[in-house]
């Protein structure tokens, strides 16, 4: 889904600032000991297989842009992770809305969401074909959507025209594991393989002519995402 969380190569959001403090303070990333719990908490819940790490990232992306803007990141954490709990029936909402953990709107608008993203064909599983469609050196365009669920197709990169640099290998059991199409998993929970490849960008293809046109970035896209290049 097209929300805040996809900010990759947006600008006016000023720098990066480094908070060397809170490492000096033993807090090594974090700002306070609850943040800690956060990730203890998530790690719990994802390694329990409660929900996937996929499901996690789309119950994140699922709140109101100004509340995503205005929350801390760990904040954010939170916010998916009650929400993850809700729809896996592991606490009631009733008690998260009591907590003040989540509103009512907010919980309104991240069900509904889920539900429209359902509706879409994101939700049938396709088989994945047997042989990859692309090769190294293949010229690629990425697709252009606008889906309702979750998707790591980063929306810098969509619409843009790059190269095959790397398939990853299916007889690698590790990489095998790294082609579960997140797409699916994070929106239905299901799980499905499809193969997955790294492709070579041009800095200048996706910034532009201000761009370094010596730079590229490379990207993980799932086939799906790819279709040739004209």
């Amino acid at each position: 889904m097209d929300a805040p969380h996809d900010m990759g190569g947006t600008q006016g959001y000023g720098p990066i600032v480094q908070e060397p403090e809170h490492e000096q303070a033993g807090l090594g990333h974090f700002h306070e000991d609850w943040e800690k719990r956060v990730l203890g908490m998530s790690a719990l819940v994802i390694g329990a297989g409660i929900v996937s790490i996929e499901q996690a990232r789309y119950a994140r992306e699922r709140q109101f842009p100004a509340n995503y803007l205005t929350r801390s990141y760990w904040e954010t954490w939170l916010y998916g992770l009650v929400l993850n709990l809700i729809e896996t029936k592991t606490v009631t909402a009733d008690e998260m809305i009591k907590m003040g953990l989540i509103t009512q709107e907010e919980l309104d608008m991240a069900l509904k969401l889920r539900a429209d993203a359902l509706a879409e064909p994101i939700a049938e599983i396709t088989p994945k074909p047997e042989t990859p469609r692309f090769r190294v050196g293949d010229a690629v365009r990425s697709i252009t959507q606008r889906p309702s669920g979750h998707t790591r197709e980063t929306h810098y990169a969509r619409g843009h025209v790059g190269v095959i640099e790397y398939v990853y290998d299916a007889d690698d059991p590790a990489q095998e594991a790294a082609r579960t199409y997140a797409d699916v998993r994070g929106t239905t929970g299901k799980d499905e393989k499809q193969w997955l490849y790294s492709v070579r960008f041009k800095a200048s293809e996706l910034w532009g002519i201000h761009a370094d046109n010596s730079g590229y970035v490379y990207v993980n896209m799932w086939e799906p995402y790819l279709e040739p290049a004209e």
